[in-house]
């Protein structure tokens, strides 16, 4: 916490409004306790505190070597940051470009540079992670001329509003994944919020779910009013739900199962599918990273009573923003597609056609319809999907086959025993090793050129779940706490893999070293 804040000095206090928004929260004054700047060095994903005066004065800097060289010579968490700051840091100073600062931080390999004024007073910060350019970003969308004259055509067409094409968009999407219905929505929490609606969940029912997914997956259960109930995944090597924490938590007041293909890896659905019947309860699929995958021969998104899709940005087939919701239902498609719309009994198409000239609302819906020019991207985005998804599976066999020659560098590889012939491979997770520091890795890799993020911090952990929802679940949150996504993505080269993979040795030998100098004195 700022020390003005905590000190509750007048003077302090009005230093602290005057700070740049960006680095008030990295500051603390040099009677403050270490223990301070851990949390600080912690909450904020720094790799430094920056000790000032109550005039804003930079006085020194604190970075966790400072202070773990300070615990090392004696000093507790609660010495003062003066006995243990840097005293002489190297700072830019006012007046000097962007350029001059960041040849600074080369010259003296540092990552962070204060800068002051002329009279010493904290005025900005420099984080060499934010100045570099990404040469391998984590992930890459893959548009060409075909997708650009596709929305063309509907743009002159003059229709742009859910009509013919995402129709065509539809039948394709029911023929790649064997489902009986498609039903093309906004994005794909829409979809999992119309699942979750056409089987009418509701405040006195709880849905089973993970809690290593995208917060959608839970919220989608909470717009019901329905409780969502976080199990736990099989472990290190497998990501996805376990089929026995689903059973265990299965109470009367149970109504249905959420499952995630995390990664783009099937989860384990004959078993799933087989507990959902025995338990009557409805089954929904996240397929949100599965688009082309299989469990068992059959398609992801396919098992369940409904299957959810998204074609955000950085999944493997795109329209932007967009959705599918998938069934072989017809009561659970004629229901997702009166509350797409508002519950109207017909669509502004149809009445275009003079099928219809007015319209009943039966079904309190929504507006999470897709619009005709992402239903145009989506269907050229579809034809490629199973060789982009090829593509894929070749690159993540070269990223197993170097990390397990890397193998004992700081990871484990999850899924690594799987063959990836049905999966989507959306992503490429691993897990780094206990006690490497993840954002140091994140930082370093970033300032080599190399994208990297984490899928996913658990849901049950956040601030909105954490109380009403809390739960022990050891092996997702120890995934959760060592997660790291590297990149991948169609256009990626071996070479790029290698790259990556280079980098991310180098990142976690630096951390490493770090930590095992920190836990082993």
């Amino acid at each position: 916490m700022l020390f003005a804040l905590v000190r509750g000095k007048r003077n302090q206090i009005s230093m602290a409004d005057t700070l740049p928004a960006n680095i008030r929260e990295l500051c603390m004054g040099p009677d403050e306790p270490v223990r301070g700047a851990l949390h600080i060095l912690e909450a904020s994903h720094r790799e430094i505190v920056l000790v000032v005066s109550g005039a804003g004065q930079l006085l020194g800097t604190v970075t966790d070597g400072d202070v773990r060289r300070g615990l090392l010579a004696g000093q507790s968490l609660d010495t003062p940051l003066a006995l243990i700051m840097s005293r002489q840091p190297i700072v830019g100073v006012d007046g000097l470009s962007r350029r001059e600062h960041i040849e600074k931080m080369k010259q003296h390999r540092i990552l962070q540079l204060p800068v002051v004024d002329t009279a010493g007073r904290i005025i900005d910060l420099v984080l060499f992670n934010e100045t570099m350019p990404i040469d391998i970003p984590l992930s890459d969308t893959a548009l060409n001329e075909r997708e650009i004259e596709a929305v063309s055509c509907v743009l002159r067409s003059g229709w742009l509003s859910m009509g013919e094409t995402t129709e065509k968009f539809e039948r394709k999407f029911a023929e790649f994944t064997g489902a009986t219905h498609a039903i093309a929505v906004s994005n794909g929490t829409a979809a999992l919020h119309l699942a979750c609606a056409a089987l009418e969940l509701g405040p006195d029912d709880e849905v089973l779910c993970p809690s290593l997914s995208f917060v959608a997956t839970a919220n989608a259960i909470r717009y019901t009013g329905a409780k969502p109930v976080f199990c736990d995944i099989r472990g290190e090597d497998d990501l996805t739900v376990n089929p026995d924490e689903l059973a265990a938590r299965i109470t009367p007041r149970t109504k249905a199962v959420v499952v995630m293909h995390y990664g783009g890896y099937a989860c384990a659905m004959p078993e799933i599918t087989a507990l959902a019947n025995e338990y009557g309860l409805y089954l929904i699929e996240d397929a949100a990273h599965a688009p082309g995958a299989r469990a068992a021969g059959r398609a992801c998104g396919t098992w369940g009573d409904v299957g959810c899709f998204s074609f955000f940005a950085n999944k493997n087939m795109t329209t932007g923003e967009g959705g599918m919701v998938t069934t072989h239902s017809d009561a659970i498609a004629a229901k997702v597609r009166l509350m797409r719309s508002h519950g109207m009994t017909s669509l502004t198409l149809e009445r275009h056609r003079g099928r219809a000239f007015s319209y009943d609302v039966v079904e309190l819906g929504y507006n999470y319809r897709l619009d005709e020019m992402r239903a145009a991207l989506g269907l050229v985005q579809l034809e490629q999907l199973a060789d982009w998804n090829k593509q894929r599976r070749v690159l993540v066999r070269r990223y197993r086959a170097l990390l397990q020659e890397a193998s004992g560098s700081g990871w484990t590889v999850p899924f690594a025993e799987l063959a990836v012939e049905d999966a989507s491979c959306h992503i490429m997770p691993i897990l780094l090793d206990p006690g490497v520091d993840r954002a140091k890795v994140m930082r370093r890799m970033r300032a080599d050129g190399v994208q990297t993020s984490i899928h996913y911090p658990a849901i049950h952990t956040f601030s909105y779940y954490r109380d009403e929802y809390a739960v022990q679940l050891p092996w997702t949150e120890a995934a959760a706490a060592r997660q790291l996504t590297l990149p991948l993505y169609p256009s990626m080269t071996n070479r790029e893999v290698e790259r990556v993979v280079d980098v991310l040795a180098g990142a976690t030998a630096c951390t490493s070293q770090d930590a095992s100098l920190f836990v082993g004195n």
